[in-house]
């Protein structure tokens, strides 16, 4: 009975909209950041594929890539992000910031 009732209460924290649109907006102004420092560093060497973000945000298990223009978002799977929702609300961030 207790793990049905972690399990119903980390699936009601999944889809939570307010912990998500909080999640976007820590993520897009990291990716904001992370980007203009990169693109100083790797700009002049002629360098366009980079990892712009590595998990540094602990509620935000991700990695994004920059790949020539391009965007690749990888998420580590956990139960607080189980489904599709999430995924996209953090790729809309991603877009947002880039």
């Amino acid at each position: 009975m207790k793990n049905h009732q972690n399990h119903k209460r980390l699936s009601q924290w999944a889809y939570d909209q307010t912990t998500i649109a909080r999640q976007q907006e820590m993520l897009s102004g990291r990716l904001k950041k992370n980007f203009r420092r990169f693109q100083k560093i790797f700009k002049p060497q002629r360098i366009q594929s980079f990892r712009i973000y590595d998990r540094d945000i602990p509620e935000i298990r991700a990695t994004i890539d920059w790949y020539h223009g391009k965007v690749l978002i990888g998420e580590f799977t956990r139960e607080q992000t189980t489904g599709n929702e999430w995924l996209k609300a953090m790729g809309h961030a991603t877009a947002k910031a880039l």
